[in-house]
């Protein structure tokens, strides 16, 4: 059944909007994420932090890959549906993937529980993340409705405010004395209330939906669903690997927990200033699938080049700052003893704008519906991870593991970008552009590498973060650093007051 409602095609300004709101809502929860973090280093001591990062590992790690192959395609093909506007089916797939998640959480809380009991220690914390674990998976189905829907703001919204909940209620437990048991205590707590709110409003923001109770769907979209979810399944059990610090597995057995709170503490840095083109490429799949269903192939491709040049917009910048600041930041913020972190976070920074282009790569190639190239890539860049950590982390230590996973995350990047090109055709990215941007960010990385030396601690930090803006503004300002094209799209999908400022800067920038 055909529905109107159901079938509007993205436009530049809902991709935009879409794009701010989950930049936002995943900023902000990084960012909480960091403070708890912060407050946990100083309050554990390095080796209690490396035994809280390896439970947070398993969970997380235990949650994804229960979810997300079949939240991948529900997400998927609930985009597809809106294309279309056939409502009914929505409710049917949301229902049958519902039903299969229930059984997915006692799994997920099982293996969690068992991976605690032979862990020999903190029963009480992995008993309260077996629980954390199993409400995730859950959550996975209303998430994925609201995704699917590109309901970004209230979905953005909801984990905001959940996050600011966490994280202030996780330092206060910590503060007072908790420790990593009241630090997963809080984490269940929080996650039976995120699966509430979500789940309300995925049945309010989506008229005439139905989480259970519907009928199965048809016996084409179960095949065409499952289908994708074991190709998605593969691709995510390699993307764990290649991107989810699984070499804490190879660190916990060869080197001291301090081993582990280094390279934790580095690879969390950068996940979170990695939110960002991740954030703003969480738009880009379901919106691209939208695309497909309504036959409007001409605007993927152009989607997918303009999606590249703006994320290296944000990348290169990023870069910069990191290598030439992140060192003294670590030791500025967690104290002394993790002074080893800043050379792994120093190895894994220089692959850092790899991720704009495996980001925008893997939305095309999930929102066209090929998975099989994103499953080549992993699985290449699983083989070269695997590889190096074996072979450089029982000596090397963390700075082993970052080295193996900053290759790895290269492999992949290049295998998901060049097959993501070969699936729609010619790419025009403005080289002019790219390289205006590159030298612009050399500079401003090198004014900011002499600000934080010339000072130290925070007011040494906070002149490099002047210097290093203002050159880089000035630079950019001369070389021209955003495409052309890209300033007229940036016009007509940014509204508002805060949108015409943000043009502006753009046109001031433009190549």
């Amino acid at each position: 059944m055909s529905d109107p409602a159901y079938s509007a095609t993205p436009s530049a300004d809902s991709v935009a909007r879409g794009g701010a709101w989950r930049l936002a809502a995943s900023l902000a929860p990084q960012g909480y994420v960091f403070a708890v973090s912060v407050v946990a280093a100083r309050v554990l001591g390095p080796a209690d932090m490396g035994r809280q990062s390896f439970i947070s590992f398993v969970v997380g790690t235990t949650t994804l890959l229960l979810t997300g192959g079949l939240a991948a395609s529900l997400m998927r093909h609930v985009a597809e549906l809106v294309g279309k506007g056939d409502r009914s089916a929505i409710s049917s797939l949301v229902s049958w993937v519902g039903r299969r998640q229930l059984v997915a959480a006692f799994v997920a809380a099982a293996l969690v529980g068992v991976t605690g009991a032979l862990q020999g220690e903190l029963r009480t914390a992995w008993t309260f993340a077996a629980a954390g674990a199993a409400l995730g998976v859950l959550h996975s189905v209303p998430n994925s409705v609201m995704v699917g829907f590109q309901r970004w703001r209230q979905h953005s919204l909801s984990a905001l405010a959940m996050g600011a909940v966490g994280a202030a209620a996780t330092i206060a437990v910590l503060l007072v004395g908790g420790g990593i048991e009241g630090m997963f205590a809080v984490e269940a707590g929080v996650a039976v209330a995120g699966l509430v709110v979500m789940t309300f409003l995925a049945l309010r923001a989506v008229p005439g939906l139905r989480l259970a109770g519907a009928g199965p769907p048809e016996p084409d979209l179960q095949r065409r669903t499952r289908t994708y979810a074991r190709g998605a399944l593969l691709q995510l059990v390699l993307h764990v690997i290649v991107w989810r610090r699984t070499e804490l597995f190879v660190l916990e057995r060869t080197a001291s927990p301090a081993a582990l709170a280094h390279y934790s503490i580095a690879f969390s840095l950068l996940m979170v200033l990695g939110r960002v083109p991740i954030a703003l490429t969480s738009t880009l799949s379901p919106a691209f699938a939208t695309l497909k269903g309504a036959g409007e192939h001409e605007r993927i491709a152009s989607g997918f080049a303009r999606a590249v040049r703006l994320l290296l917009l944000a990348s290169l910048p990023i870069t910069a700052a990191v290598l030439a600041t992140g060192p003294r930041l670590l030791v500025t913020v967690y104290g002394t003893e993790y002074q080893p972190a800043g050379t792994a976070l120093l190895v894994m920074a220089g692959v850092f704008p790899l991720v704009a282009l495996h980001q925008t790569g893997v939305s095309v190639l999930q929102g066209i519906g090929q998975v099989r190239p994103l499953v080549m890539a992993g699985a290449a860049a699983t083989v070269v991870d695997l590889a190096l950590a074996i072979g450089l982390i029982p000596t090397y230590g963390a700075t082993g593991a970052a080295i193996a996973n900053a290759v790895a995350q290269a492999t992949a990047a290049a295998l998901t970008f060049s097959f993501a090109r070969r699936a729609i055709g010619e790419v025009h990215l403005d080289g002019r552009a790219l390289a205006g941007l590159a030298a612009s960010s050399a500079v401003a990385g090198v004014a900011a590498w002499f600000a934080v030396h010339a000072a130290g601690g925070v007011s040494g930090l906070a002149l490099a973060a002047l210097a290093g803006t203002a050159t880089f503004l000035v630079a950019s300002r001369v070389i021209g650093v955003i495409a052309p094209t890209d300033v007229e799209w940036l016009q007509g999908a940014l509204r508002g007051r805060a949108g015409r400022a943000v043009a502006g800067v753009a046109r001031q920038l433009s190549s």
